[in-house]
């Protein structure tokens, strides 16, 4: 047997971000938002003082492991003649808190009933919003998983203490992604039995 590790190139949050900024986008425009932005830094005093336009923030404010996902047994495959059993990913929740930011309230309150509505339309993540790395890590494990809101989780005066900014309405919205684990085991190829043939000498004879 041989354990090899080989941990490639990943991208999936920045991936992920790019994926719901294109899917805000084009279901915004479609009922007319047609220049909305998209901005994930925090949503603190500073950068709200920076905004001009309609602006949606997603901020992403955690990260923990989905365990109803964990999985202990490991992928049976094939490579070059020889099995391989490779480590199940780790599923990690991306929870992002959704504000709107507009010069009057009342847009505000419009921007974000349609992004709730956008988001709840989209159990899972479309496939053509998608960059092309993250829809190639998914080939194997299927579609990203997402909800809107969360009962465990109060977006209270707190958080926004934590962060620096002022009290806003907000929702929560949480996507599942993979990391992929790069371990995987190979093992020799099968064993076979030896088998022992017995000839009857005497009967050969015959």
């Amino acid at each position: 047997m041989q354990l090899t590790t080989g941990v490639s190139l990943n991208t999936s949050l920045a991936d992920l971000d790019e994926a719901l900024a294109a899917l805000l986008r084009r279901e915004l425009a479609q009922v007319g938002f047609p220049a909305v932005a998209v901005a994930f830094e925090a949503p603190d005093r500073a950068w709200g003082a920076t905004v001009t336009r309609p602006t949606l923030n997603l901020f992403l404010y955690d990260l923990r492991e989905n365990t109803q996902r964990r999985r202990s047994q490991w992928d049976r495959g094939e490579a070059d003649g020889r099995r391989t059993e490779t480590r199940p990913p780790l599923w990690l929740d991306a929870s992002y808190t959704l504000t709107a930011w507009s010069r009057a309230v009342e847009d505000e309150h419009r921007l974000l009933s349609q992004a709730i509505a956008a988001l709840h339309g989209y159990p899972e993540l479309p496939a053509d919003v998608l960059p092309s790395a993250l829809a190639s890590a998914l080939e194997q494990v299927g579609p990203l998983r997402a909800r809107v809101g969360d009962p465990q989780l109060d977006a209270s005066a707190d958080f926004w203490t934590a962060v620096g900014g002022s009290f806003k309405v907000s929702f929560h919205y949480i996507v599942t992604v993979p990391f992929p684990s790069g371990v995987v085991l190979h093992r020799g190829p099968p064993v076979r039995s030896p088998q022992l043939r017995l000839r009857d000498r005497f009967r050969a004879a015959d």
